[in-house]
């Protein structure tokens, strides 16, 4: 859900743009954390990959073609395909998460290899290298050696940090509460201010980007404070099950594919209007549940 208020640019200003902005890295913290935990089997990896690959392929063409309609394009499979496989934004931009999670899928193996065998100051080690080519303001400096911007390389020092915090490797269950909420509060802080530097001051944006690299939010240091400490904070706080928290979870991923879609029209109907998010959910939502009734089709939209 705030994938969809980062999408619609809520109030359309820095600090709500920032703030949303850890929504993607909470993703890939909680998939490293779950994922890294446990041994999978190659059929299961296998299973897992194609059917991440299906869901691409599905919502990349439904969202290619609804977008070319729109914008009255001609429709051929070449330029659909074209589309689809350089993840060309605005038509399925939104796939490039999916597209890491494959990678990260085919990786789970052996990253879960490394960390089973290998002592945590060597994870640290490995997720603080991954950091260091992956994160903008850092990579900079690596460039030309720096091998993980072209596909999101971000994402694994996500998966593996998230991984660090749920097996409570790096001991941090010891700190008092206040003080992630203390580290909340200053990655909140940095972000909105390096956020805000990066479209006011020019040399701020030459440093980071050297007017070449596409800015995004997930990958800086600030965000990646933020991000964990958040992670750190809610998976503090005992949670009991919810038959409606279990319902919404259940089509989260269906809202995220199918948002997307239905931007173009939202846009169009109601601008910048701040209930365009809520309308965006619901609609989705209740999209959502109406394939869930179609067979195979549910099995795309809730990722099982």
């Amino acid at each position: 859900m705030m994938v969809v208020m980062y999408h619609c640019a809520w109030f359309n200003n820095t600090l709500t743009a920032s703030l949303f902005s850890i929504c993607c890295p909470l993703f890939f913290i909680i998939n490293g954390g779950l994922s890294l935990q446990k041994d999978y089997d190659f059929a299961t990896i296998l299973r897992r990959t194609v059917h991440l690959l299906i869901i691409a392929l599905f919502w990349g063409c439904l969202s290619t073609i609804i977008y070319m309609c729109h914008q009255s394009e001609p429709l051929t499979i070449k330029i659909i395909v074209s589309h689809i496989c350089s993840l060309d934004a605005p038509y399925c931009n939104h796939l490039w998460f999916v597209c890491s999670l494959i990678v990260l899928t085919l990786f789970q193996p052996f990253l879960r290899e490394f960390v089973k065998t290998h002592q945590t100051k060597e994870v640290f080690l490995l997720w603080v290298i991954v950091g260091l080519i992956s994160l903008q303001g850092i990579n900079n400096f690596l460039r030309p050696i720096s091998i993980m911007s072209n596909w999101n390389g971000y994402s694994l020092f996500y998966y593996i940090g998230g991984y660090l915090l749920t097996s409570n490797r790096l001991g941090l269950k010891c700190l008092p509460t206040w003080s992630i909420l203390s580290f909340i509060a200053l990655g909140s802080l940095l972000l909105v201010l390096h956020n805000w530097l990066l479209t006011t001051n020019d040399w701020w944006f030459n440093h980071f980007l050297h007017n070449d690299m596409f800015f995004d939010s997930y990958s800086t240091i600030p965000c990646a404070i933020l991000s964990f400490a958040v992670f750190e904070f809610f998976s503090r706080i005992p949670l009991k099950d919810s038959r409606i928290a279990s319902y919404i979870a259940k089509y989260t991923f269906a809202i995220y594919l199918i948002h997307w879609t239905l931007l173009i029209p939202a846009n169009n109907l109601m601008g910048t209007s701040i209930v365009k998010p809520f309308v965006l959910i619901l609609v989705s939502l209740l999209i959502g549940l109406a394939i869930d009734f179609i067979p195979y089709l549910n099995r795309i939209i809730q990722n099982k």
